[in-house]
């Protein structure tokens, strides 16, 4: 992706995206879940609720990775 700019983006903001799209991704499937449970449909939480592991599990390896750019940015920055 680019920037406003038209710069390509850096390992690090792509990093900083991909854990923000991702925590959407995850509130937006709690939400989905919610509803599912609220309006009595117990098949349809139950997968629901398993996405939402897979989701939060992405989310996981995702904040490693954005650990790992920082980490690499910091140490080029000394």
């Amino acid at each position: 992706m680019t920037d406003s700019a038209g710069q390509p983006e850096t390992p690090l903001e792509m990093a900083q995206r991909h854990v923000a799209e991702s925590e959407a991704r995850c509130a937006r499937q709690t939400e989905i879940l919610r509803e599912m449970i609220t309006d009595n449909h117990p098949h349809a939480a139950e997968v629901a609720q398993r996405l939402l592991v897979t989701l939060e599990d992405t989310l996981d390896t995702m904040r490693e990775r954005l650990r790992m750019e920082e980490a690499r940015t910091a140490g080029g920055a000394a």
